[in-house]
């Protein structure tokens, strides 16, 4: 179940990576990857590239109706009895509606991802069937590779250049910081050429995901025309050309990188270095810059724990810029899973993860908070941010909130900040020595009060 708090999500996702029929590497392929590449200090980070706002406005993580439409119609009953005639009948319907290549890639892309299921079943037992895409849209079931096989096929019927692509990814079976430094495929996506330009599509990874040791249907456009600085992070190719970056990265380089979706660099503007597995002495942070409308949160493990650690890391908001701040109790190596949400989506959705080695501990810990930032929230903690607080001593609680009521709630006693005319509202208060519950709450549109963070005390 995802909770949409911050630092509190908790979502069971694994993404798939295929059981692809192509198992063999080519060691040519490889040897032509890595032999002309140059490794970066900095991350790969998508640009503002004009070329890609026409592309970028069709990922709105939204079914296409027409789509949906044919899904349930007769139409789908041709899968079963003619292939041929169904793939016609979709593609009329395509080309009637659709108004550009891009709309037209989007509606093969969301017929395939509403009609195919990933097909756990035979994954996990290592039967896969055949991929090709008749084989395909009459079972309703395939792996990566029969996902690609099938969107080529719509395309080249649609008339849009597009070619399957091989490569390795993070998904299922592999984990980012302790993968294997000899490469290996075990994915297949796909690449498609419109106005003369190079767009990837992953339409395995935009079906669902799998849990446990069945596949969830859960429909988005995250790997739909997404820049090459975004799929990189997670999708690396045989061949060098296929990453369609100006300066391609190693393999080596890309095992450094931390596991990033595209859906990360749409909730961030810019953001700071940091690796997929990154050594600190206690404490750590990570600073970026928000997109309007956008939010980013996490949640933190033991890496392999099942627990949350509470009270070790912290969102620090000023303006624009906002950090991450991890305080780490104990010298291990800790999981960071990242989530992203905006102003029209319900839940947040996963979006990456990286690892935080410490080598020794922190004793510093932050309040609880229970708000996203960076889209219409609620509330921000802007002091005090370090818990626990001392009874006795005296403290300026600082928050900045779009609304006109916020409290301090010590017990059951209030006391409302004041607000500067900015929307930063503020109070001093002594904590005192009886004090069980300190708590800061906001009055928000409804006319109800919610409380933004608590307090441990000693």
């Amino acid at each position: 179940m995802k909770k949409i708090v911050l630092f509190s999500s908790v979502l069971a996702l694994v993404l798939f990576s295929c059981g692809t029929t192509k198992n063999v590497v080519d060691t040519q392929r490889t040897t032509e990857k890595t032999s002309h590449q140059k490794s970066s200090s900095s991350l790969p980070f998508p640009h503002n590239d004009g070329a890609y706002q026409e592309a970028y406005s069709w990922r709105r993580n939204k079914e296409d109706a027409t789509m949906i439409q044919i899904k349930n119609s007769n139409i789908d009953s041709l899968r079963y009895s003619s292939v041929d005639r169904y793939v016609s009948e979709v593609v009329r319907k395509i080309n009637s509606t659709a108004r550009s290549d891009f709309e037209r890639a989007k509606m093969a892309h969301d017929i395939i991802a509403l009609t195919i299921s990933y097909d756990a079943e035979n994954f996990w037992r290592g039967t896969i069937p055949a991929q090709d895409y008749a084989s395909v849209l009459a079972r309703g079931t395939a792996v990566c590779e029969g996902f690609s096989n099938t969107f080529k096929h719509f395309c080249d019927v649609l008339g849009i250049p597009c070619r399957v692509v091989h490569g390795y990814a993070r998904g299922v079976g592999t984990k980012a910081g302790n993968e294997s430094s000899s490469y290996k495929s075990n994915h297949a996506w796909n690449i498609i050429t419109i106005k003369g330009r190079q767009y990837q599509i992953d339409c395995t990874w935009d079906e669902g995901f799998l849990q446990g040791r069945g596949s969830v249907k859960d429909y988005s456009t995250v790997w739909l025309f997404a820049q090459p600085e975004c799929f990189i992070y997670t999708h690396f190719p045989d061949f060098a050309a296929d990453q369609l970056l100006s300066r391609p990265l190693s393999y080596s380089a890309f095992l450094q990188l931390p596991s990033l979706r595209p859906n990360f660099f749409d909730a961030v503007a810019s953001v700071s270095d940091f690796k997929v597995i990154n050594r600190c002495n206690g404490t750590f942070s990570l600073s970026f810059t928000e997109r309007s409308g956008q939010a980013l949160s996490c949640t933190i493990k033991e890496d392999g724990g099942s627990e949350f650690v509470k009270n070790a890391d912290f969102a620090k908001r000023n303006g624009e810029t906002s950090q991450m701040l991890f305080s780490l109790p104990k010298a291990t190596q800790y999981n960071i899973k990242l989530f992203q949400k905006n102003a029209d989506m319900d839940e947040s959705r996963y979006c990456g993860e990286f690892y935080l080695n410490a080598t020794a501990t922190s004793s510093v810990r932050f309040p609880q908070t229970f708000t996203n930032y960076g889209i219409e929230n609620d509330g921000v903690v802007i002091a005090p941010i370090e818990a626990p607080l001392v009874r006795g001593k005296s403290y300026t609680f600082t928050v900045q909130s779009r609304y006109n009521d916020v409290a301090l709630v010590i017990n059951s006693q209030w006391t409302y900040l004041k607000n500067d005319g900015t929307g930063t509202f503020s109070a001093e208060a002594t904590i005192p020595f009886d004090a069980e519950k300190v708590s800061l709450n906001v009055k928000n549109a409804s006319g109800k009060y919610w409380s933004i963070a608590s307090y441990d005390l000693q």
